[in-house]
This record gives structure tokens, C-alpha cells and sequence, in this order.
């Protein structure tokens, strides 16, 4: 899925030698495939997540919301709010996939303009479906709003900084 990142970074690190690397959470399972990398290549590369920054209305800030139209504008948050719909049953203590992924998808279909590519609950270190969330997870999801991809994800029982230190 991300061989072609794990190559041009394997050439990158190898060239440069860095001694730390910084990419955004707005892409956490790229993270999550980079931090893999450089533990399996044994490079002494200290990985940093840092945390997705967003407009005053929650939507994660990204090159692609210049493709959404006003009317197309105003949908794109619904991601953001229904992923922190989850969150929030999660911090209630309900640590059920299943449950957190319903409420979230809920959310998002009461807008007929949107369209629901995934939800997904995933192991922060395996990128692996969860069937219980133990040790935190990652939380995320992709719509289609008009032609335009919008993808964010929230961590659960963890932050970026704990996400980067494992």
C-alpha cells in the first residue's frame, strides 16, 4: 500500500542521513508505515508526528480543500465532527470498534452529499483492524465531498507524541 513512500524514503534517509524526521498526523498510516521503516532498517532516525492543524471549523488543513466549492466547503467537517462523535463514546468508556465506527458512519450519512469511502479503528502499530481497543488506536476515516477526498483521523487512548515514541 505504501511501498512507493517506504522506497523514496529508504533513498532519502540513506542519502541524508538524518537524525530525525517530521511528518504530519493528517497521514497517520503513512506515519505509521515510516516509523515501521526505520525500526526494521535499524537507522537511529528519531520519527515525530506532528499534530494535524486545522481551520477554525475543525476541518484538517490540506492542499485539497482548494478543490471544494462553497456549499462543498461548508460539508467537508462533517468528518472531523462525526470521527470526534467516536472519540467522545470513547471516553465514555465504550472501547467497542463496532460501536464507535456506528456512531461515527451515523453521523456522517445524515448528509446526502457526502459520501463514505471508510471508518476504520486501527492498531496504532500493525495498521490492523481492531476487535477491542486496549492500547489506544487510531481512528479514521475518508469521504468523498463532491469530487474532493477528505481524509482525517483522531488517536484514542493516545497522542501523537505517545504514537511517535512507540
Amino acid at each position: 500500500m505504501f511501498r512507493g513512500v517506504a522506497t523514496v524514503l529508504s533513498k532519502l534517509f540513506n542519502i541524508a542521513e538524518p537524525t530525525s524526521a517530521y511528518f504530519g498526523q493528517k497521514d497517520i498510516q503513512q506515519c505509521v508505515v515510516v516509523k515501521r521503516l526505520i525500526k526494521d532498517m535499524l537507522w537511529s532516525i528519531k520519527m515525530n508526528i506532528i499534530p494535524t492543524c486545522r481551520e477554525t471549523d475543525g476541518l484538517a488543513m490540506s492542499s485539497r480543500n482548494r478543490y471544494l466549492n462553497h456549499q462543498e466547503r461548508k460539508d467537508a467537517p462533517i468528518l472531523y465532527e462525526s470521527l470526534q462523535k467516536g472519540l467522545y463514546e470513547y471516553q465514555r468508556g465504550n472501547n467497542d470498534p463496532k460501536k464507535i465506527i456506528g456512531i461515527a458512519m451515523e453521523s456522517i450519512l445524515e448528509n446526502p452529499r457526502v459520501t463514505v469511502d471508510y471508518i476504520n479503528l486501527s492498531d496504532p502499530e500493525t495498521l490492523h483492524d481492531l476487535d477491542v481497543i486496549d492500547k489506544g488506536a487510531i481512528f479514521s476515516g475518508v469521504i468523498r465531498v463532491g469530487k474532493t477526498r477528505i481524509l482525517d483521523n483522531l488517536l484514542l487512548g493516545m497522542t501523537a507524541q505517545d504514537l511517535s515514541a512507540r
